[in-house]
């Protein structure tokens, strides 16, 4: 059987860097919040280490900045803000929250504010609000957590305050949760200090609205000392209509770092992750709060969670991703990414599915924001730079599931599913169409490592053939 590679043509002088998707924006900011699919391609928002302001990109398809915003109230050289969530609503508008800190002078003695801000699509500023007190108020730091659009076109906030000093350290007071709606224009809905239990000494929160808007909204946070999670409903003016509470069972600490996002699903019940000592949680509820699964044997803790095209859950954590099915079972767990780095806190901050079922990873590394587009097994995608590069189409047999994971110095081939040809054929083809490697595999076990040392950076499509010629597999590799 003879196979035909066709390859049109190739760009020259395409960098190594733009054939992989996988950049980092270290010049830009060096914490990452969130990454955002839109129309233009993909926005992520992150602090910016220079400014210290909020920050937020557009890239196109290929992950090539379109533009750049940062957004703040600068009251001084050494004031800067802290972003702690960022969004995007069904009309393209993007909401920013955190807090916005003042460092120490004569009137304000330090102080900072919960601080949100709106930008339309192409990232200019529409307004932004600030939880500003006189200074007889004394409220030493306030903070949004969580901010989610609502869909009369504006949002709503959560996060705490210290809302009584009694001339003591900020450390011994009493944190209450705040919780403020916006409309479209900034102008404030509502109001809410909640300062009775499990209101008070709050850690993390969310809140999204609910499926039924009428219905109200539901948050979460950690409270009673990082043991249990808090879960209340707020009516549509935000008064308080119920609040339950959920522990771990079935692991050796109980012990809670911090919610995620509380997610509405296809099904009409949600979603809401939490990050544990040991182990986090996954928890579906229904709207009354009731538990319909929970799982909480996610290693490495769990920090958000998104729906795929397929009703399935993805789900980071470490530097891994799990997918869930819609009962709560495991479907697939990645590879560990070589990056990860929990003492340090270099990790995937979010896997969000788009279409194609391939996946956006954000990673937080500290000095920088990676950003990776990923197959659904993790692997990196190539951008498709050059029109070569769509008409090599993958190829995998029907009774051997191949795939191909990128390493510094060989390609990692494993395949699942029986029978497995034995022997088989390995070819490496360069952009060219030219056999550049060629390595028989005669004993196959799980995987097979095909050392690309002796190889030129740039794009490669490994091939595989049984004896008798048939392409079991054919997929594009990186160096």
């Amino acid at each position: 059987m003879k196979t035909i590679l066709f390859l049109l043509f190739a760009i020259p002088g395409i960098l190594y860097s733009q054939l992989t998707w996988d950049r980092t924006y270290s010049a830009q900011g060096n914490i990452a919040y969130a990454i955002m699919p839109n129309s233009n391609g993909y926005a992520v928002a992150g602090n910016h280490n220079i400014t210290g302001q909020f920050l937020l990109f557009q890239l196109d398809k290929w992950g090539n900045q379109l533009w750049t915003g940062s957004y703040g109230r600068r009251y001084g050289l050494f004031d800067r803000e802290f972003m702690e969530d960022a969004v995007r609503d069904k009309a393209g508008s993007f909401f920013l929250g955190g807090l916005s800190f003042s460092i120490p002078d004569t009137n304000w003695e330090g102080s900072s504010f919960a601080y949100i801000v709106k930008t339309d699509s192409m990232g200019r500023q529409l307004w932004d609000y600030q939880r500003y007190t006189s200074k007889e108020d004394i409220p030493i730091f306030s903070n949004f957590m969580d901010v989610e659009p609502t869909t009369d076109g504006g949002c709503i906030g959560i996060g705490y305050i210290f809302a009584d000093r009694q001339n003591s350290s900020p450390i011994m007071a009493t944190t209450k949760t705040l919780i403020v709606r916006l409309d479209k224009d900034g102008n404030v809905v509502f109001e809410k200090i909640y300062d009775t239990a499990p209101f008070v000494n709050p850690l993390y929160y969310s809140i999204c609205q609910m499926h039924n808007p009428s219905k109200g909204f539901l948050g979460a946070s950690v409270t009673d000392k990082l043991q249990k999670i808090h879960l209340f409903k707020l009516g549509q003016n935000g008064d308080s209509l119920w609040s339950r509470t959920y522990s771990k069972q079935n692991v050796s600490s109980s012990h809670f770092y911090e919610v995620g996002k509380i997610r509405p699903t296809s099904d009409g019940n949600y979603l809401l992750t939490a990050r544990g000592v040991d182990a986090g949680m996954i928890m579906k509820i229904d709207s009354s709060g009731n538990p319909i699964w929970v799982r909480d044997d996610i290693f490495y803790g769990a920090w958000n969670s998104f729906e795929d095209q397929d009703g399935n859950y993805v789900l980071s954590h470490g530097g891994f991703f799990t997918v869930l099915s819609p009962d709560g079972r495991t479907l697939y767990t990645s590879e560990p990414y070589d990056f990860f780095d929990d003492i340090n806190f270099i990790r995937i901050r979010q896997t969000v599915p788009i279409p194609n079922r391939q996946y956006l990873q954000l990673i937080d590394m500290r000095d920088g924001i990676r950003v990776m587009k990923t197959d659904c097994e993790g692997n990196v995608i190539d951008p498709l730079p050059c029109a070569f590069a769509t008409d090599i189409q993958e190829i995998r047999s029907a009774n051997n599931c191949f795939s191909l994971v990128h390493g510094p110095d060989s390609w990692m081939l494993r395949y699942r599913g029986k029978p497995i040809p034995e022997p088989f054929m390995v070819t490496v083809y360069n952009i060219q169409g030219a056999s550049v490697l060629t390595e028989s595999v005669n004993s196959p076990e799980t995987s097979t490592f095909i050392s690309h040392e002796s190889l030129a950076k740039g794009l490669y499509v490994i091939q595989v053939k049984d004896e008798a010629g048939q392409v079991l597999f054919q997929g594009k590799g990186v160096k």
